[in-house]
């Protein structure tokens, strides 16, 4: 590392932020130090404070970029338009890659908005932007407008299915082994199509 990179600020909490997303999906946010963090990034391991309040900060800034590449591929794959099935099987493997990618992340996060109260604010606040967000994406694509609830609803179900997708809920010898991508293709698709 350059000695300029290394004395730029911005840089450095990139590089932490690089490191602590790398750390939280590789062993969940309970197995990750801070200095570990650090080192990870080519820092000395106090650097991690000069950046970070502490640990719940940097995760919650992790998961919001994670939340927010997500919600790019969505906008980026529902602006090419097509059937609601086309768009449906869209959403649904966007889901399925960036749930089943990111499993130790997501698991952290459901542990965290139950016992941590700023990851439970976090969560609330990014729940009511996704709302507002599928409004908009569904005012553009001109479907059917539904209320506020019922995004909210179809938010957080979509969500469940794509853990359970990626946490093998569905793989059971009786189900054929597409069995969960199919429930969330077809919960996605009574979505888009307007049915609640």
């Amino acid at each position: 590392m350059d000695s300029k990179n290394a004395r730029d600020p911005d840089f450095t909490r990139r590089q932490i932020k690089i490191a602590a997303k790398r750390e939280f999906n590789s062993v969940g946010y309970f197995a990750t130090d801070t200095n570990k963090i650090a080192k990870l990034a080519g820092y000395a391991p106090g650097s991690f404070y000069r950046h970070f309040k502490d640990k719940i900060a940097i995760f919650i800034e992790v998961y919001q970029d994670w939340s927010q590449e997500q919600m790019s591929e969505i906008e980026r794959a529902l602006s090419l338009g097509g059937t609601i099935e086309e768009m449906a099987e869209q959403l649904t493997s966007i889901i399925i890659t960036f749930y089943g990618n990111w499993r130790p992340l997501r698991a952290s996060a459901r542990v965290l908005r139950i016992s941590e109260p700023r990851v439970r604010d976090f969560r609330s606040e990014l729940r009511a932007e996704s709302v507002q967000k599928v409004i908009a994406l569904r005012s553009k694509l001109k479907l059917v407008e539904l209320s506020e609830e019922n995004i909210l609803v179809f938010l957080i179900l979509a969500e469940r299915l794509g853990d359970a997708v990626a946490d093998g809920e569905f793989d059971i010898p009786s189900l054929p082994k597409d069995a969960g991508r199919h429930a969330l293709f077809e919960f996605i698709s009574r979505h888009l199509r307007g049915d609640p």
